[in-house]
């Protein structure tokens, strides 16, 4: 047995140096269950030997990004895997509360009659990729957070973004789909590209945080309204978004982000800056600006983004506290005010 195995190792490192560096080393134990290592990762092979009278006890596999060991006693073969270009490798997906991957690509019915075309025994909503082939991605991360990714490898477990140049940028102009994205060249076994997610604390501890009540100021057709209904509610979080959400005519219900300019204790929102193809595709179709007074008051105009003109704009008057709100269009002698 210590010759046979000592032998499989002098194999193991001869073809290091004759097959592709995407190739794998895979050591498979009694179960059929295996841990694999890439070829090109290998720094050594070596044999481990304890104190019984069998001599090597261990298998032991330095990688660039680790080691791997096994007990000899639990090693049915060591199996040099070639790349088979044929194959494709499974792209699976794991999100995270706050932020998704998005895979544009090589989903198994790729074509129109939602027939598979990657692998017949996979269902229709299956990624697979081969072999040095590019897959595209982005990350969609909700408002108020900042994401980060992952691509690790399923049967080695590397992490392969902990190489700054595994992930590229693939500009809309080089390639199929029109779309700027993440890329990367698959590696020949399946991986996992894993979304995190943290909250942003952007204005944590800023004093204009937390929920206001108020009512549209407007008279309607009257002079002088005399508590005013309270039909809008707005929260500000630490987060850098606010909520909106009005319970009058408008039924204004929506999340955004906004900056805040200390100076003169002003809010905005921010602009769309994503790619947009027609203007009434956007999500948020409202855009909120005003300031906050002494008393934890504050006031809000509400602009239409797609049709911006003074007389599409709402404005309201809201305050932390419990207030009652009087709203007049004009003074006692009808002059407007």
């Amino acid at each position: 047995m210590k010759k046979q195995l000592m032998t499989i190792g002098a194999l193991c490192a001869a073809t290091m140096a004759i097959y592709a560096a995407s190739d794998r080393l895979d050591i498979f134990d009694k179960a059929g269950n295996f841990v694999s290592v890439m070829v090109n990762d290998i720094k050594s092979i070596t044999l481990g030997e304890g104190n019984d009278a069998d001599g090597f006890t261990t298998v032991n596999v330095s990688t660039t990004y680790g080691d791997k060991n096994c007990e000899i006693s639990s090693v049915d073969k060591i199996a040099y895997t070639p790349v088979d270009a044929s194959i494709p490798n499974e792209i699976a997906i794991s999100d995270a509360p706050n932020a998704r991957v998005v895979l544009y690509d090589w989903r198994n019915n790729t074509d129109y009659n939602g027939e598979a075309t990657l692998d017949p025994d996979k269902p229709a909503d299956w990624h697979g990729c081969y072999a040095d082939c590019n897959p595209h991605f982005l990350i969609k991360t909700d408002k108020g957070f900042a994401s980060t990714f992952g691509v690790r490898g399923q049967y080695t477990g590397k992490i392969y973004t902990d190489d700054p140049n595994f992930i590229f940028w693939s500009d809309k102009d080089s390639n199929l789909l029109d779309l700027d994205s993440y890329s990367f060249d698959m590696p020949f076994e399946p991986v996992v590209i894993n979304a995190n997610s943290e909250e942003l604390t952007t204005y944590e501890g800023k004093p204009f945080l937390g929920t206001y009540t108020g009512a549209i100021i407007s008279t309607g057709d009257r002079r002088l309204t005399h508590k005013a209904a309270v039909s809008l509610n707005a929260e500000f979080k630490a987060n850098g978004t606010y909520v909106m959400k009005s319970t009058d005519s408008n039924n204004f219900d929506f999340l955004d982000l906004y900056t805040w300019n200390e100076e003169n204790n002003s809010f905005e929102y921010v602009p769309y800056s994503g790619p947009l193809l027609n203007e009434i595709d956007l999500e948020i179709k409202t855009g909120v600006k005003g300031r906050f007074v002494e008393g934890d008051v504050l006031f809000a105009d509400f602009h239409n983004i797609i049709t911006d003109k003074p007389e599409n704009t709402v404005h309201y008057i809201a305050a932390k506290g419990n207030y009652e709100y009087t709203i007049a269009s004009a003074d006692d002698f009808d002059n407007r005010v």
